[in-house]
């Protein structure tokens, strides 16, 4: 019998997309099926921040999506393209991705917690501080050992398959895992600015130019793997910009409006963030020491996997914030903070108990309990 073609692939839309998030996510509306979204194209669509559990993306097309900061956990991703997608921060823990492409796409900070990775093609993944905990792989998994240097809970039968390969395909050309590519922005920017992103570090007459043109054509900041330590940023309006993977040490970000910015992997060593609002900023695996955040705002932040030891949290406001097991900081730090939530202490007082117990320990090796839930970030 002759083999039946498979169905022709259906441009979805932005529009479609978020009515269908809107739906699932609506408490009243029982009749919420499974969404179904198999083979579909969604290729280069701004899907960021939403939250579709359980979804049908079989054989769909995400290529040059950004999907950062999604939580798509229990998704079916079978034979799906996600070549070069912007994942950064994803939560896909039990999805499945058999026989998927991520060759390219940037992972960075993304739980993929008992993710189903067999037969996946992840060469050239940026795999940084993303959290493999329990994936599931086989000798079709293609992967390289240099891609998990920076990763989180790798399995041993990970670092076997990656290993292999490696062996087996001497010639494979390789790059280690670093955020030298930048992700799809939503629009296509200015040609000014798309000179200006290549900039590294960037200067302060570089970065008041740079803030300039993005407030002049309407964009969001985007400030991803760029050096801008020491630099002046008091006061400025910056809510939704990127700063993963970017130095910001010492930077005065004091006062600054920084609601809903990406600082995923980003290293705020030393820097002033006095009286700034960061209300749902994402510091997924940053590095916080010695940051000031007095009487900041921290309000529904994600702190997960971030180090904080040394911070200045005095009259900084937590409510909600969400962290886990690998967030670091000390009881002591928390005295003169606002709103803590319960969980943030507990974790803080299970970290100084492990410190004191075993100083050289490494707090990135156990998947634990999550503290905290993944929550939809929408605009």
């Amino acid at each position: 019998m002759p083999t039946r073609a498979p169905a022709a692939m259906r441009r979805a839309s932005e529009e479609e997309f978020e009515r269908m998030v809107t739906r699932q996510n609506d408490p009243k509306d029982a009749e919420a099926s499974r969404p179904d979204f198999q083979r579909c194209d969604f290729s280069r669509l701004d899907l960021r921040h939403h939250t579709l559990s359980e979804a049908n993306f079989r054989g769909s097309s995400f290529r040059g999506a950004d999907m950062s900061n999604t939580n798509f956990c229990l998704a079916d991703f079978l034979a799906a393209d996600l070549r070069r997608t912007n994942l950064i921060g994803a939560m896909l823990a039990d999805s499945w991705f058999g026989k998927a492409s991520l060759k390219g796409a940037n992972l960075a900070g993304a739980c993929l917690y008992q993710a189903d990775l067999r037969g996946t093609d992840l060469r050239e993944a940026i795999l940084d501080w993303a959290d493999l905990e329990g994936v599931r792989v086989n000798n079709t998994t293609k992967v390289l050992p240099e891609q998990l240097t920076l990763a989180r809970n790798v399995p041993e039968a990970l670092l076997r398959v990656a290993t292999t390969y490696a062996a087996n395909h001497p010639n494979v050309e390789s790059r280690q895992a670093s955020y030298k590519r930048e992700t799809q922005p939503r629009t296509k920017p200015s040609k000014e600015l798309q000179a200006l992103s290549r900039l590294h570090p960037v200067t302060q007459e570089r970065l008041a130019e740079r803030l300039e043109i993005t407030a002049r054509n309407n964009e969001e900041a985007e400030f991803e793997t760029v050096d801008l330590s020491g630099r002046n940023l008091r006061n400025a309006k910056l809510s939704s910009a990127r700063f993963n993977a970017s130095h910001l040490r010492g930077t005065d970000l004091s006062g600054a409006e920084l609601k809903w910015c990406d600082f995923i992997a980003a290293d705020l060593t030393g820097a002033k963030v006095i009286g700034a609002d960061l209300s749902c900023a994402t510091f997924y695996g940053a590095t916080l020491r010695d940051t000031d955040f007095s009487d900041a705002t921290l309000n529904e932040a994600d702190l997960r996997g971030a180090d904080l030891r040394g911070a200045i949290l005095k009259g900084t406001s937590l409510d909600a914030a969400t962290c886990d097991l690998n967030t670091k900081l000390l009881p002591s730090q928390l005295k003169d903070a606002l709103y803590v939530p319960p969980e943030l202490m507990a974790v803080a007082r299970h970290f100084a108990a492990a410190e004191q117990s075993s100083p050289a320990v490494s707090h990135g090796g156990t998947h634990a309990a999550r503290i905290g839930s993944s929550r939809k970030r929408s605009r």
